[in-house]
């Protein structure tokens, strides 16, 4: 059953992501899935979820189907969020480094001396 796999399982495993507001969309797009963020509210929000940025964005229900013809044409629209420079705008550097960044920022703050290895 889907409840039972991991996000990863079964996002490697689809076309196309639709989603609402999520760090899911990050997840999908550095596994090369074309992401739609929709947007169905009014709240401000920052980029990418801003509707002006690279995350391909659907605001109501004729802009979604307007959208998904986009991805069955295959259209290009969807490259730019895949594309690591975009995801290490947002997410940060790609090199397989975060977690010992992530530790190493941590020990700084309780000031103490140990190290990540």
């Amino acid at each position: 059953m889907v409840q039972d796999q991991s996000f990863i399982d079964v996002i490697k495993k689809a076309d196309l992501y639709i989603t609402i507001y999520s760090q899911t969309l990050f997840e999908a797009s550095c596994m090369g899935i074309p992401v739609i963020y929709y947007k169905k509210d009014t709240q401000f929000v920052h980029k990418p979820f801003d509707g002006n940025s690279e995350l391909v964005t659907a605001n109501d229900e004729n802009e979604l189907f307007d959208i998904l013809q986009m991805f069955f044409e295959k259209s290009s629209e969807f490259n730019l969020f895949k594309s690591k420079e975009i995801m290490e705008k947002y997410i940060g550097q790609l090199d397989g480094n975060n977690t010992k960044r992530n530790f190493d920022f941590i020990v700084g703050l309780i000031g103490n001396n140990a190290s990540y290895s």
